[in-house]
């Protein structure tokens, strides 16, 4: 197990990306982000199922989102959100760049959601323009994506604010040039991935305010279940289960009585796919 810290090397203002397991020969420079003297002041740390994501800067992309799974090579730019050495977590103000922070309201099957900015003005002490905008990730860059131009404008975004769950669906306030800051809502898909005719995965019943029970069933005998997991909206997984025998059939019962109301999602990995679906607890 490691902890990771943003700190400066022998140049107190390069603050990059370090890890340690508690020992002076175990605590080392994860990546040089922003070579060169100039630090890339890492933030934002968030885990999703088990990547490390944050921001970082650097003078060819400007502050974006990157992930880690501790070692260099492992270290990556997951996209270039805003082109150019701006980035997607820097906002124009009146003279200057702030810093966007990247936070993880909720999570659909493998997607994850966010605000970041796409189009930045230059600061200029009398206006500016920022495209803040719904964004999702799965953390590849093929996968990562504008969800939704609630603003209809390249160069002035809706600012999602206040992300609730409620009533099997993401409740959330943003802004237009016709309704100004409103309430809207996100529904969240029963059922994320497409299943072939050979898989039968259900979850029932569903809301539920006690138990749930899994049912898997595949006729092709080359596809056959692996694991199971229960997780929340952000992604935390609540209890998760690796099948002793791999199986194209099986009946699960899970406990969900203790937690708290809202949408949940049961995750079912097979040896070819994964494929999620929505639960409301009562």
């Amino acid at each position: 197990a490691c902890a990771y810290v943003s700190a400066p090397g022998n140049n107190v203002s390069d603050v990059e990306l370090w890890k340690s397991d508690g020992t002076t020969s175990g605590t080392v420079l994860v990546k040089d982000i922003n070579t060169g003297n100039d630090g890339s002041y890492p933030i934002d740390f968030t885990d999703i199922s088990g990547t490390l994501y944050f921001t970082a800067f650097n003078n060819v992309s400007g502050r974006e989102l990157w992930k880690t799974d501790g070692s260099s090579n492992g270290t990556s730019l997951v996209k270039e959100i805003m082109a150019g050495n701006v980035g997607g977590f820097s906002t124009a103000a009146q003279y200057a760049y702030n810093t966007w922070i990247f936070s993880v309201p909720f999570n659909i099957g493998n997607d994850f959601y966010f605000t970041a900015n796409d189009y930045a003005t230059v600061p200029n002490g009398v206006s500016y323009e920022n495209n803040v905008e719904l964004w999702k990730s799965d953390g590849t860059t093929n996968g990562t994506s504008k969800v939704l131009d609630i603003y209809p404008s390249t160069t002035i975004g809706s600012y999602p604010y206040y992300f609730t769950n409620a009533l099997g669906k993401i409740f959330f306030t943003a802004v237009n040039d016709v309704n100004g800051r409103e309430l809207w809502v996100f529904d969240v898909p029963l059922s994320v991935n497409e299943l072939s005719n050979e898989v039968k995965f259900d979850v029932y019943p569903n809301p539920s305010n006690s138990k749930i029970n899994v049912i898997y069933q595949c006729s092709n005998s080359n596809e056959v279940a692996e694991a199971i997991a229960l997780t929340d909206l952000s992604g935390r997984t609540i209890n998760a289960l690796k099948l002793k025998e791999k199986s194209s059939a099986f009946k699960k019962t899970i406990d969900i009585s203790a937690l708290s109301p809202g949408i949940y999602f049961v995750k079912l990995i097979s040896n070819k796919t994964t494929v999620v679906k929505k639960i409301v607890k009562d």
